[in-house]
């Protein structure tokens, strides 16, 4: 595609919309890298890594050959999240990087940034919930890359966590990675069994 096109369709809700060409891409990232630089007041730097992370998610969401500028839109943010001690910023950008990075085919650059966000959350930051969330998609990650015994007790663990939180949709999800785990692994009956209390969630 050329840098120029225009892209038709927005992001879904919920995400933040995001210039209309590859170089208007290009060029808001470069703004924003430079008003987080070193030595600009902390402020600046925080609203910068914001939007940095903002444009990661729309190029992300946007497609068409932008994972690359996914990609550095979300570095570049988490180099100043780091730099200015934003840990909650830092675990939601390394959740987000993870997606982009499997859809680039990175799956073991994948691996390490949701293990990461996983150990942040697990040391505190953010909300139980946010770590429960993290751990299925950590499990269904390695599920599709075929570790099925770390998937299995990943995924065991969150489902144990969603049940004590009571979060329904979490637990669906949970759920149906289980049972596409035991499907895949011919345990039908079980598959099944997953499956059914999904549906009913």
């Amino acid at each position: 595609m050329s840098r120029s096109v225009r892209w038709a369709a927005s992001p879904a809700p919920g995400i933040p919309d995001g210039p209309k060409t590859l170089d208007g891409y290009r060029l808001q990232i470069d703004e924003q890298v430079a008003r987080g630089a070193e030595g600009q007041p902390t402020e600046t730097r925080r609203d910068a890594a914001v939007r940095l992370y903002e444009l990661g998610q729309s190029a992300h969401f946007r497609g068409a050959g932008n994972g690359e500028l996914s990609l550095r839109a979300y570095r570049e943010a988490l180099t100043i999240v780091r730099a200015t001690g934003d840990r909650t910023r830092e675990a939601d950008i390394l959740a987000d990087l993870s997606e982009t990075q499997s859809l680039q085919g990175r799956h073991d650059d994948a691996e390490r940034s949701l293990r990461a966000a996983v150990a942040m959350r697990e040391r505190g930051v953010g909300a139980p919930s946010q770590l429960a969330d993290l751990l299925n998609r950590l499990g269904d990650h390695l599920r599709q890359q075929g570790k099925t015994r770390d998937a299995r007790r990943v995924l065991d663990r969150a489902l144990g966590m969603e049940q004590a939180s009571g979060h329904v949709g979490q637990q669906a999800d949970c759920l149906r990675a289980l049972g596409q785990l035991a499907f895949e692994e011919g345990q039908l009956s079980v598959a099944r069994q997953f499956l059914r209390s999904a549906s009913w969630k």
